[in-house]
């Protein structure tokens, strides 16, 4: 938990510094179907984090957008409502 965390502050930090970079950085966290469902509860959450960041770089936000969970898959996991 802490790590993802950790990494989605990074993420949001960088993006408003070198957005290239941040979009690079959040490349872990979109990866999530890899992992156990506990830990992808985890990850989806700091996704949804940073896509409610106001003025998220282009790149950034379409990364984030496109590896989160669709209804199904949020329903699947236990998640409350659909993806932002």
């Amino acid at each position: 938990g802490k790590g993802y965390e950790l990494l989605a502050d990074g993420v949001i930090k960088a993006d408003t510094i070198i957005p290239h970079t941040a979009a690079g950085l959040v490349e872990p966290l979109c990866e999530w179907r890899k992992f156990t469902p506990d830990t992808q509860k985890r990850m989806i959450a700091q996704l949804e984090r940073i896509a409610a960041v106001p003025g998220l770089s282009t790149d950034t936000k379409d990364k984030v957008f496109k590896s989160l969970p669709d209804a199904a898959e949020k329903k699947t996991l236990g998640l409350p409502g659909p993806s932002l």
